[in-house]
């Protein structure tokens, strides 16, 4: 892609102010995407329902220069799926196709990202030529849109995700939540027996910048490099803050089955990225690289409280 096709090329990012979204809107810059929101504004963003809006009537309209659409929108709660599988298959199942079909249609590729919810969880690290096997409702809306991508000619893109987590602060990042909820002196329910391959956001950002720049397409795992326990996770955490939050955590370390939940989870979802990783030359960054950099911007920001009292 020379310099003249990047600047003129759009990207449509559907849910651009959700976690991931605003992240690589930030990242791929405001001049070159569209940034579309259901229920969250944010400064240059487009409203639109995928439950009851058409892209082709919103944005695939005359010489729209749309070369890529990003699928991020949807209900990603997993007991609210299971709560309302209607209203949910609506968003997640019908509105992302009616979404994909439209892109199409345009001449625009779709980049669909999808999850790890789509295996049960009986073994891993899952490959892409592991046939699903959801036991979630959400897992199951997550592979018929993959289903439907997957019968079609057209080049498209699927990326499915394991969890994902950031070296800073963030009301969706499970580092950022255990770290306040020490701070706050609340108990953290931590399974043991939960199998994750946690990847960087910021990698992920990397990786659907690389769909759109390079016009690979296809299905591709991106997680991290290291599968590990969710307790394992949490004490890789606990290993980098200072002696004094250390202290003051409070764990309780049980089976993933001892947690209330609508839907019981699944206890493997790690991930294999060595097709990506293959494909692409990019490399992931691994847990304690991430827990060290939020735990350092946590540090930092303690300094500045306390230079500003």
């Amino acid at each position: 892609m020379t310099v003249s096709d990047a600047r003129t090329q759009k990207i449509l990012v559907i849910g651009g102010s959700g976690f991931i979204g605003r992240r690589l809107v930030a990242h791929l810059g405001p001049e070159r995407t569209i940034a579309t929101y259901h229920s969250a504004p944010f400064p240059g963003g487009v409203p639109f329902d995928s439950a009851t809006m058409r892209l082709a009537d919103r944005f695939l309209t005359g010489r729209h220069r749309i070369t890529h659409g990003i699928l991020l929108q949807g209900i990603t709660g997993i007991d609210r799926c299971a709560l309302a599988p209607e209203e949910s298959a609506r968003v997640n199942v019908d509105g992302a196709i009616n979404a994909i079909d439209d892109l199409l249609d345009a001449g625009v590729v779709p980049i669909f990202v999808s999850s790890d919810s789509v295996f049960d969880g009986i073994r891993g690290p899952c490959t892409e030529t592991d046939p699903v096997c959801p036991i979630l409702t959400f897992g199951h809306q997550a592979a018929a849109v993959e289903t439907h991508l997957r019968s079609l000619s057209a080049p498209w893109v699927i990326a499915r995700l394991t969890k994902v987590v950031a070296s800073f602060p963030n009301p969706r990042n499970i580092l950022s939540e255990w770290i306040d909820a020490i701070s706050r002196r609340e108990l953290i329910r931590c399974a043991y027996d939960q199998i994750l391959s946690p990847v960087d956001i910021d990698d992920v950002v990397a990786a659907l910048t690389f769909f759109v720049n390079n016009e690979l397409c296809g299905l591709y795992n991106i997680s991290g490099p290291q599968p590990l326990p969710r307790i394992e996770l949490l004490n890789t955490l606990l290993s980098f803050v200072g002696p004094d939050l250390r202290a003051a955590a409070k764990i309780d370390i049980c089976s993933l089955s001892d947690i209330a939940v609508v839907e019981q989870r699944p206890k493997n979802c790690s991930l294999s990225n060595r097709k990506f990783a293959a494909a692409s030359g990019l490399s992931t960054a691994p847990p304690d690289r991430i827990c060290a950099r939020l735990s350092q911007h946590y540090r930092e920001d303690l300094v500045l409280s306390a230079a500003a009292r």
